[in-house]
C-alpha cells in the first residue's frame, strides 16, 4: 500500500533510496515498505472436471475463475484457502498438497503473492455464495477462459489445459 502520508503522526512521507525507492518519514524515523498482499488459490478436481466459480466483483466480474482471496490477519495460506473455498463455493475441503506460489501486479491492489492449493473434498454441494455468482465442474475438456495468470499456472502445476 502506498502512503502519502505517516499512519503514525500524520507527517506528509518523502521518498529515500535503500536499495530501491521507499516511503519515509522523517520525523518518526521510519520507513515504509511496500510489500505485495498475500492471496490464495484453491484447486478442486471430480471425475476429469475441476470447480470453477462465475466472479461477483472486480476485478474481471463475470468471468470464470478457481475459487481464491486474500489471506486475513491471523490466518495460515491453508485455512485461507479452506475459508475462501467455503465461502465462494460451499464445500468445505482440506488441503492435499501445495501446488506453488506466483507474484503478480494488479491494477487494483499493487503486487499479490498467490499460494496455490489442490484441495480434498471433505462435504458439501456446491452453491454460489460471497463472491461468486455461479459454481459449476468444467470438464477438463470444456474449461472457459481463465483471466488470472495465477490461476492458469497453479491449473498448468498440475497438468490441466489452459
Amino acid at each position: 500500500m502506498k502512503f502519502t502520508f505517516c499512519p503514525q503522526c500524520g507527517e506528509r512521507l518523502t521518498t529515500i533510496f535503500d536499495e530501491r525507492d521507499r516511503m519515509y518519514c522523517k520525523k518518526c524515523n521510519k520507513t515504509y515498505y511496500d510489500n505485495p498482499l498475500p492471496a490464495v488459490c484453491g484447486i478442486l478436481i471430480n471425475n476429469n472436471s475441476i470447480l470453477l466459480i462465475k466472479r461477483g466483483i472486480e476485478p474481471d466480474k463475470g468471468s470464470w475463475a478457481l475459487p481464491s482471496g486474500f489471506m486475513e490477519s491471523g490466518e495460515t495460506p491453508e485455512q485461507a484457502v479452506i475459508r475462501e473455498f467455503l465461502e465462494e463455493t460451499g464445500i468445505l475441503t482440506t488441503v492435499e498438497k501445495t501446488i506453488g506460489v506466483f507474484a503478480e501486479e494488479s491494477y487494483l491492489y499493487g503486487w499479490i503473492l498467490s499460494l496455490g492449493f489442490l484441495l480434498k473434498y471433505v462435504k458439501g454441494t456446491p452453491q454460489a455464495s460471497s463472491d461468486a455468482l455461479e459454481v459449476k465442474f468444467a470438464p477438463f475438456k470444456n474449461i472457459p477462459p481463465i483471466p488470472f495468470s495465477s490461476h492458469k499456472f497453479f491449473m498448468q502445476k498440475v497438468g490441466l489445459p489452459v
